[in-house]
């Protein structure tokens, strides 16, 4: 059932005015004779029209977790018939800005974050990891060597329990004032 002008703004619940703007700027097409099919113009309007210049808010949905972060696909190469020239769509080019404007908010976000002193380099965080590892592992290693003498001498496994709790809490100790270099 195909629509006039008037009839259709009435069905979406905009203007005339708004019609008329979506016919001219190419976001709705119209029959030959000026009428409106509604199924289609409704698919038109929601691909071609950008949600931040709408009149009315559209209904609130619930966003799945893949719905809510832009998917990005630099690797795929565009689909050609042969050479021809691959026709762009609006969605294509609200999707592309959508995933742009995500993307610069992201490294935003980080760099504000870096100059907060909130985040780190992460190689830097590797490296005094890795260093502290290391420290400890040193440190563990030597602690039979520096105990054996004097747990030998020791008859009372409260005293030899009591000199290991002793040296394991002087190493911890140690490596919570660890300094990366």
């Amino acid at each position: 059932m195909l629509l006039s002008l008037r009839a259709y703004a009435k069905h979406r619940g905009v203007s005339l005015t708004a019609v008329q703007k979506a016919i001219k700027s190419g976001r709705v097409t119209t029959t030959a004779d000026g009428k409106i099919d509604p199924s289609i113009a409704d698919n038109q309007w929601k691909s071609r029209t950008d949600p931040a210049k709408q009149g009315r808010k559209p209904k609130a949905k619930v966003k799945t977790e893949t719905e809510a972060a832009p998917r990005v696909e630099a690797d795929r190469e565009p689909e050609t018939d042969g050479g021809a020239e691959p026709e762009a769509s609006p969605d294509d080019y609200w999707k592309s800005r959508a995933a742009r404007e995500y993307w610069e908010s992201e490294l935003s976000r980080l760099k504000a974050g870096r100059e907060k002193g909130n985040l780190i380099v992460r190689e830097a965080a590797e490296k005094a990891w890795g260093g502290m590892v290391v420290a400890t592992r040193t440190k563990a290693l030597y602690l039979p060597a520096q105990l054996a003498n004097r747990l030998a001498a020791e008859s009372d496994p409260i005293e030899v329990e009591q000199i290991l709790k002793d040296a394991i809490y002087r190493l911890l100790s140690e490596l919570s004032e660890y300094q990366p270099d």
